[in-house]
């Protein structure tokens, strides 16, 4: 009678440690985001020349961020010592011989044309958001050769509810991940344009916290276009007010 009893309350032990173990795992998750790939970009801004035409928009304003990309660039990772300010690209070569966006080449200028930060792809502008996943997944961490003594000063109970707070990533973590996802899956790609062929993307600027006042009398943006048959390189300037978007940093 005593063993069947034993093994009963057995039974429920274990079933409550894997019901507290669950609850653990589950309320330390957070659904992916999934950003709004049907919003309409503006190309605001139009500039055609020698046969090639490219808009832009620039992405600057928290709802839209938020829509496209989950959260507000400019400001969810300030505590990593960035702003990262997406600006959309369409690129179109409407002659006939190949051309191609020398993508270290765009960047912001002052009035005097001298160059002050220069627009980096998914791959880099992404490192903010990595970090801070790192930066959470170190918060709470206990040393290994302290498991031992946890397993023999807790009970069972305890001990899972412990591991499942400490071990497991906060829910942060996966609105992270996705961000990163979402900047580097929508980075303008680097390839050469043939007749009528069109190239979309985003590129961003890593904007340093230490760099934003200097940033204020950027007021225009500069590229090259190359010419892949002549070497030519055909410069085109979009005009963006970066005093703007910098206040709205400081708000």
């Amino acid at each position: 009678m005593n063993a069947m009893m034993r093994r009963k309350h057995s039974r429920i032990i274990i079933n409550i440690i894997i019901i507290i173990t669950l609850m653990a795992f589950t309320s330390c998750y957070s659904p992916r985001i999934y950003p709004d790939y049907s919003l309409e970009l503006n190309k605001i801004q139009n500039i055609n020349r020698n046969n090639v035409a490219i808009g832009i928009d620039v992405l600057s304003d928290k709802d839209r961020l938020e829509k496209y990309f989950g959260v507000d660039l400019l400001n969810e990772y300030a505590d990593q010592g960035y702003a990262i300010l997406p600006i959309y690209f369409s690129i179109e070569n409407n002659g006939d011989r190949p051309v191609t966006l020398l993508n270290d080449s765009v960047s912001f200028i002052s009035q005097d044309s001298t160059e002050l930060m220069k627009a980096y792809d998914g791959q880099v502008a992404s490192r903010p958001c990595y970090s801070k996943v790192a930066e959470r997944e170190s918060l709470g961490k206990i040393p290994n050769w302290s498991i031992p003594l946890l397993i023999l000063l807790l009970p069972p109970i305890g001990f899972t509810y412990v591991l499942g707070k400490l071990f497991i990533p906060a829910p942060a973590n996966h609105t992270d991940r996705s961000v990163a996802s979402s900047i580097h899956s929508k980075s303008l790609r680097d390839r050469s344009l043939y007749k009528n062929q069109k190239n979309n993307g985003f590129l961003y600027f890593l904007i340093p916290s230490a760099d934003m006042d200097k940033l204020r009398s950027s007021t225009a943006m500069r590229l090259y276009i190359k010419d892949i048959d002549t070497d030519e390189k055909i410069e085109f300037r979009f005009s963006i007010n970066m005093s703007n978007i910098i206040n709205r940093l400081a708000e």
